[in-house]
């Protein structure tokens, strides 16, 4: 018997489908505590392209005229305008288009952004929550699946043009045959792959795009065209939940479990390192991490620190109450504050949210301006305080700058009161403030910091003169008593860090690194006038 005869079993690859996760975290606005969203979204969305495409006939749109549509036609307060305008401009970006970074500013009215990326962010408003927190987007999807086509499908301008006569929908457009140039658009919500039944995990599966999958599925080529009727049975068929769980915002078993666990997956965009709570300070400092999506979730309550200098892509900080202070480096995405209380946080990213949150102080250099959900309270706003030497490199990887002057949006943030328009919320309790100048410091680290370099200084230049110039002299008095009292030089930390530390770095580059950062450290916790480091005594 040859090769070819012998009986092996045949593996048909089947097509799955997900919406992506990256998406499904950025425009889930439920925790901000701003009131329901509108129940008919996805109507809402598809009465939105309809509207736009009658007048413009172009699928961009003007940050000015979507906030007309937003506040008089679907009655969204203009926060949610912002918000919205924001998510699209991230998940369907405009080539060449400058960034909306502040709901106010009258010099980006003009800013555009694709309306498949808003009516995408629009039609998921709606999707309903469970008690974790988390949304169903694939139930939600399948219930109004042909909606959510048609609402995607007609941004292709060919389907605009054939199909929308009116500025009002009379009916709802039937879609007959759909042009395979169109699939393109289905990729910004949906991936796949095709799967065997061997592949039982993530760590085998490269996500494709779904218009790419379905072109080879159907033989297309871009001169032809599928039927509505078997893109919507193929859906119908081959939707699931997001197979990496990135939109996963729950705590729920968390308590029962610790440490750090991190998806294997090819992608590092896909990649999820999830932290439960620790026991002694934490550095997330493996190559592994770069890209990955952070989830740190509680409840815990320990006091040591937590430090992750790798560019990351998302990141979701929960639960958390009375820990030492939590570090990031870039994050090209969104960063997402939930339920914390007393705690600070340091970060540099695009997009950040703060909701639940109580006496929370975030060191923050962001492009945009930060969003304070309607349930927060006693929310100190500073610039962000931390320097590393690896710092500007994980910058340059994530294609980010740190921002200095009026780029950095950390003082100007929006108070999302209501996602619907309504007085009362226009008349709520601010419940945020600037951090005092005299609370200020800059936040000590255990990586090497040259404190000559030029990055340094160009770092020293980011933060607004008041609070440096109010620091450096609180940290000279503290070095200068500190020479005056030497018995109080060293700072003690928990035995747990110090072993830690020791471990990690080996018994003389430990004494190096104590040595070095020791001087800062001992002045900075001075200044501040509590503890909040995490170098040992030195043995």
């Amino acid at each position: 018997m040859t090769l070819m005869e012998e009986n092996i079993p045949v593996f048909k690859p089947r097509l799955a489908i997900w919406p992506r996760g990256s998406v499904l975290f950025a425009t889930n606005l439920r925790g901000l505590g701003a009131g329901p969203p509108p129940s008919d979204s996805i109507l809402l969305a598809l009465r939105f392209i309809v509207y736009h495409f009658h007048h413009q006939r172009n699928r961009l749109v003007t940050y000015g005229d979507w906030l007309r549509i937003a506040t008089v036609k679907i009655n969204l307060s203009r926060e949610c305008g912002f918000l919205l305008f924001t998510h699209a401009q991230s998940i369907s970006p405009v080539n060449r288009e400058r960034r909306v970074s502040n709901f106010q500013n009258e010099n980006e009215m003009e800013t555009k952004a694709d309306i498949l990326g808003l009516a995408v962010a629009l039609a998921l408003m709606a999707c309903p929550v469970d008690a974790n927190g988390n949304r169903d987007a694939c139930r939600y999807i399948k219930d109004n699946l042909e909606l959510f086509l048609d609402c995607i499908l007609l941004c292709n301008y060919s389907l605009a043009t054939e199909n929308i006569s009116s500025s009002r929908i009379e009916k709802l457009p039937r879609l007959g045959t759909i042009p395979a140039t169109a699939l393109s658009n289905l990729d910004v919500l949906f991936e796949g792959t095709l799967r065997t039944d061997k592949q039982t995990s993530t760590s085998s599966v490269i996500p494709t795009s779904i218009s790419a999958l379905l072109m080879a599925v159907f033989g297309l080529e871009l001169k032809d065209k599928i039927s509505m009727t078997d893109l919507l049975s193929i859906f119908a068929k081959s939707l699931q939940s997001d197979m990496f769980s990135l939109d996963d915002v729950s705590c729920h078993n968390c308590d029962e479990s610790t440490g750090r666990t991190m998806t294997s997956t090819q992608l590092a965009e896909h990649r999820k390192v999830t932290v439960r709570r620790w026991r002694h300070v934490e550095l997330l400092t493996k190559l592994s991490y770069r890209n990955a999506n952070l989830r740190i979730k509680g409840p815990f309550f320990d006091e040591s620190a937590f430090f992750c200098p790798r560019v990351l892509k998302t990141a979701l900080i929960k639960n958390a109450q009375n820990t030492g202070p939590i570090v990031l480096g870039p994050v090209t995405g969104l960063v997402v504050l939930d339920g914390l209380e007393d705690i600070t946080v340091s970060v540099i990213c695009d997009k950040i949210l703060i909701q639940n949150c109580r006496g929370v102080t975030v060191f923050l250099n962001c492009k945009t301006s930060p969003v304070i959900g309607r349930n927060s309270t006693s929310v100190l706003l500073a610039p962000y305080n931390v320097f590393f030497d690896g710092l500007f490199h994980e910058l340059q990887h994530a294609g980010m700058l740190l921002l200095s002057g009026t780029e950095n949006r950390w003082d100007q943030p929006i108070q999302c009161n209501s996602l619907r328009y309504s007085e009362s919320a226009v008349l709520a309790t601010v419940n945020w403030s600037l951090l005092p100048v005299e609370a200020f410091y800059i936040q000590p680290t255990p990586f090497p910091t040259n404190k000559d370099s030029a990055m340094y200084n160009y770092f020293r230049r980011t933060i607004p003169s008041l609070y440096l110039e109010n620091f450096e002299e609180r940290l000279h008095s503290a070095e200068a008593w500190l020479q005056r009292n030497p018995e109080n030089r060293l700072i003690s930390v928990s035995e747990a860090d110090q072993q830690y530390l020791y471990q990690r770095t080996g018994k003389n580059m430990y004494k190096e690194c104590v040595l070095k950062c020791l001087n800062s450290y001992s002045s900075n916790t001075y200044c501040q006038g509590h503890n909040i480091g995490f170098l040992p005594h030195s043995n």
